[in-house]
Order: structure tokens, then sequence, then C-alpha cells
């Protein structure tokens, strides 16, 4: 039964609903002490002891990736954060991989670095001293790899001569990670303060590529400053991908909330919705503070218990919603075996997004149930989309089973949500 409920006070009132093709909702309305209505909240277990409706869909890390990050995010033959964009997020593991990882590593521009994704520089050794790289630049017409290469340095070289001089890398331990001679090049001042050029034309070729900042899938120079604000790695603990316990500090998450650091993520929704978004936020929260990518395991259950609404976030308890529609959709119907864009069972590709709804769904006939349309806007009773998940439909094609087949059937929420969408006029936004 479909149970519409408004939190209105402390005592209940039944009242029905309309019947119509055999699907029954009643509507259960909270009254209450002063006739005022409230909402449920989610945070914990969701108010009311009921669970969090996050927890619903991605209970695990594992389900975190297969239901949100790998329909989302690593999507079009790498173009989407697979193998050609930072951070790669094809694999399950690979979320994992974002736990302490550097942010921003490899922009588009490097303008887009935030303060607080900045790391110390490497180290250019020249005359003996330890010189801190704030930046590196070069003409966009230089050859790969690069034959001159301006460094922007924090301080002044006691000389110029480049004998013995070297790159390397400390870690935040202070112990040296890698050293990487320079051989035969040579410096000269640059056009500014700060700056030095660096003739590499008889360097060899690791040098020079080690060099080129064009180049984003490689292990390249690492830079203080590379948003050239002249503010280098001003934060005290630089943000990471993810921060173990701590979402404020952990630059996935961030991206996820505005384009305050850069373009709000993901930039195609496609099956993404704020429950995906709380996943996140509570999988970071629930962390140790020193938990590493080797201690954690895809099957650990998100910690939503304890975990509070993030008031930065959006509304993730929010129902009726194309958001909402769209999250049980992706996680229930639009899976690999049944209403996929590839798998269509029954002819009918469920693939939560606007395009697919309008031309297969949205006032679409039904393949099943002749003379029904799977969504009618503004009337569930009369969509047999909403019927064929409704156990109390009576209006289901003969010897046709309740959907989802195999699986447990929607919860009385999950009904609500889609049953109000239909009523609101199943808006795709």
């Amino acid at each position: 039964m479909l149970r519409q409920v408004l939190i209105v006070g402390a005592s209940l009132l039944l009242v029905s609903g309309f019947a119509a093709s055999g699907c029954t909702p009643d509507t259960q309305i909270i009254l209450g002490q002063g006739g005022s209505s409230a909402s449920v909240g989610v945070g914990g277990s969701g108010g009311g002891g009921e669970p969090d409706p996050a927890s619903l869909v991605y209970p695990t890390i594992a389900s975190l990736h297969e239901q949100g990050i790998s329909r989302t995010c690593s999507l079009n033959g790498g173009v989407c954060h697979q193998d050609r964009q930072y951070p790669d997020l094809f694999a399950p593991e690979s979320l994992l991989g974002l736990v302490n990882a550097p942010c921003q590593v490899a922009p588009a521009s490097p303008g887009l670095v935030p303060d607080e994704c900045e790391r110390p520089g490497d180290l250019l050794v020249l005359g003996g001293v330890d010189i801190e790289i704030l930046d590196a630049t070069l003409d966009a017409n230089q050859p790969f790899p690069p034959t001159l290469v301006t460094l922007r340095l924090a301080q002044t070289p006691p000389t110029l001569d480049a004998a013995g001089s070297r790159i390397h890398r400390l870690n935040e331990a202070g112990m040296e990670t890698f050293s990487i001679p320079l051989g035969a090049v040579t410096f000269a001042p640059g056009a500014g303060a700060g700056l030095y050029t660096m003739n590499l034309a008889a360097a060899i070729a690791d040098v020079r590529k080690f060099l080129d900042v064009r180049v984003t899938t490689a292990e390249r120079v690492r830079v203080g400053d590379p948003n050239g604000n002249g503010i280098a790695h001003a934060s005290v603990a630089p943000w990471s991908l993810v921060t173990p316990s701590d979402p404020t500090r952990s630059y996935f998450y961030k991206r996820l909330l505005s384009d305050k650091f850069g373009p709000q993520m993901p930039l195609i929704e496609r099956t993404w919705s704020p429950l995906a978004t709380r996943a996140v936020y509570c999988w970071i929260r629930g962390m140790s503070p020193d938990a590493t990518p080797s201690g954690l395991s895809l099957d650990t259950p998100i910690d939503y218990e304890t975990c509070p609404i993030d008031p930065d976030a959006p509304d993730p308890g929010q129902s009726g919603t194309w958001a909402s529609v769209r999250s049980i959709v992706a996680s229930r119907c639009a899976t690999g075996a049944c209403h996929s864009s590839t798998t269509k069972a029954g002819g009918l590709d469920l693939t939560p997004d606007p395009n697919t709804f309008l031309s297969a769904v949205i006032s679409a006939p039904s393949a099943q149930q002749v003379g029904a349309l799977q969504v009618v806007p503004g009337q569930p009773s009369a969509s047999y989309l909403f019927c064929k998940v409704d156990p109390n439909c009576e209006a289901r094609a003969p010897m046709t089973k309740l959907m989802p087949l195999g699986l447990a059937a929607l919860t009385d929420k999950e009904l609500l949500s889609i049953s109000t969408w239909i009523l609101d006029g199943a808006p795709l936004e």
C-alpha cells in the first residue's frame, strides 16, 4: 500500500485516497497540536527510527561506486574520469584510491587549482641551496619535450652556475623521495622578478619531459603556486581528494556541492542525486582520520547511523522530485540485466536521463498493456509504470510480475516519491 505521510503533530488521522485502475494509494496525515505541518528529517536513522534513505541505495562503498560513480562519472570511453581525466574513477578500487590523494594535480588550467590543494613545490638545488619552485611556464609553441622553460623561484639563487644542479622532492616527513640531476642545462635571468630561464637543449630527454608542464598524464615537476596568485600552498594542512573523516577538506566532495572550486560535478547528472552526494559525505565522515586506501574495504558499510545532515549539501531526503525518482530508477530498474539502455528488458529503456524518459516513458504507450501509458503526468493511478511497482495495483497485464523482478519490492517511501513526482506533472529537472 502506498502511504503518503505528512507530519503535522501528535495525533493520527487516516484519510482514504483515490482508487482507480486497481491502484489504491492511501494518504496518512498525522495531525497535531496547532495544526501546523513539519517535515520528516533525515540523519542518523532518518527520523522516526526509519533508515537513512541513502542507505537503501548505497549501503556500502562498493554500491556507491556501482550505482553512482560508475554510471555517472567514468563513462564515455575515458572522457569522464577514466584514463584521461584525473582522478581515474573507472574501477571500484579507484574510489578508495582517492583517500589522501592530492587534488587538482592535472587541471585543465593551472588557474583552477585552489590554494587549498596546493602542496610544497619541488626543490631546485642551485649553488648548494634548496630553492622551492613556485611555477614553471613555457611557450605553447615549444616542442615536445621543450627546450626552454621559465621557473619562478621562491628566493634568489646564490649563483646561476648549473654545476651540480638537480631537482628533488621531499615528502611530508622531510624525506627525499626522488632526485633528478639536471646535467647539461644552463640558467639565465628571466623577464621579471624571481623568474629564471632554463635552457634544456642539451639536457637528456627525461629531464626535458619532467619539466614539460603541458603534459598531465605523466610524472612532472610539482610547483608550489600553480594558480599564480602569489600565495604558495597557504593551507597548513593541504586538502586531499578525500581527507579521511573530514568532508570539509575533501576536494572530491566539495566539487559535488557548488562551482566554487571549478565546475560543479557531475557535469551531466545522469543517475546522480542528492542521495549519492549524501553517501559520499557519510562515507568520508565515517572514516578513521588515519585511514589509508590499503586499510579500506569496498564491502564496508557506510556509517549512516552517526552521520548528521550537511547544511551545505542538497536535501537528501527530498521526495517526489526528479532527483529522487532518478536515484530510485537507477538503482532498482535501469540495471545491467533489466531496463538499461543495452538490455531494454521487455523493450523498455528506463535509463534515468531526461531524453530517454521523454521518448520512452512520459506519455509513452506500454508494450505490455494495450491502451495504457507508462507515465501520465498528474495521474499516478493511470500510469502503468507506477502500477508495475505498486504491490496493491490490480491493473497489471495478465501473467506479469511485480517489479523489480527478483528483488525486494519498493519501499513505501520509494512508492510515495514516484507517486508524488507523477502527481506534480513528472518534471525532468
